[in-house]
């Protein structure tokens, strides 16, 4: 709890900042969902996340604005993280836990450096309720459901309040989209920093505020602005020293690999009435494990109506 000052100034900061703003609109939504069943098919740490966001503003011209706080994005996520086997876990390894983050992010720019900051209250333990979706998920499909061993020893209930400032610059010449690199320090139930890019083959998503998903780092957008079709393909990459993680607690004799990286890759498709995401995420080790690696898969469906 020794982060909640923080996290409490950077959430005043953004709501003094709402209420001197201009009226404003409700400018877009997002939503990405990830399942490690869309990419390696197994069902083992990062296991799943649905990130969802709610953009409001004053109004948006194709780019960041530069005045803070003028651009709110409200964030719930669900995450869960999983042992390898659900019905008998490791004692060296993962133990099970779910999570649900709430956030307030106010995105703005510098000249051309786009930057976002905001702060993040994160619950865990069994009273997120999401360790009972595996739980139903498994019934019907017919599965193995999760151990009383690998519910006995999830993590426990707890609130982490959190702080997240990123930079990266936006720029794009003429018919070209250059990699974006960034760079993110978060603290709370997790204390990192992270650098990385994200390059886009193709002009969908110029234009676009676009958010950055917390389990696999894929961006997804949150405000279309124009109507042209095609496809683009992403490809990106990030490596993030670690210094602590409620996830990979050192009292169960787990040690952080300190340095987590991750590479991803993704297309886009924009058609008259509907668009889709598709990406894939190969996470490195969280922590020191004789573990496979990992694959996991991302979806994003839009309609317009």
């Amino acid at each position: 709890m020794r982060r909640l000052p923080a996290t409490l100034l950077a959430l005043s900061m953004i709501a003094s900042a709402a209420a001197h703003a201009e009226e404003r609109d409700t400018l877009g939504f997002g939503i990405i969902l990830t399942n490690d069943v869309y990419g390696d098919g197994s069902e083992r740490q990062r296991t799943g996340a649905l990130q969802t966001s709610y953009i409001w503003g004053s109004a948006w011209q194709s780019s960041v604005p530069a005045q803070f706080g003028n651009i709110l994005e409200m964030r719930v996520g669900l995450e869960s993280r999983s042992p390898d086997y659900l019905q008998r876990p490791a004692d060296d390894g993962r133990r099970y836990a779910g999570s649900t983050t709430h956030c307030a992010h106010t995105h703005f720019q510098h000249g051309a450096v786009e930057m976002a900051q905001g702060a993040d209250l994160v619950f865990t333990g069994s009273d997120t309720g999401l360790v009972k979706l595996p739980q139903v998920v498994h019934e019907i499909c017919g599965d193995p459901k999760p151990s009383e061993a690998t519910l006995d020893h999830q993590s426990g209930n707890d609130m982490h309040p959190a702080f997240v400032f990123g930079v990266g610059p936006n720029l794009h010449w003429g018919e070209s989209y250059p990699p974006r690199s960034f760079a993110e320090e978060s603290t709370g139930s997790e204390t990192l920093v992270q650098a990385g890019f994200d390059h886009t083959f193709g002009r969908l998503g110029i234009g676009r505020l676009q958010g950055r998903d917390t389990a696999t780092g894929h961006r997804y957008r949150n405000i279309d602005n124009g109507a042209e079709e095609g496809v683009s393909f992403l490809l990106g990459a990030a490596v993030a020293q670690v210094a602590n993680s409620i996830y990979v607690p050192e009292r169960r004799g787990l040690d952080l690999t300190g340095s987590r990286d991750r590479i991803r890759a993704g297309v886009h498709w924009q058609g008259d009435a509907a668009s889709a995401f598709f990406g894939m995420t190969w996470p490195g080790p969280e922590f020191e494990s004789p573990s496979e690696e990992q694959i996991t898969g991302s979806v994003r469906v839009n309609f317009r109506f």
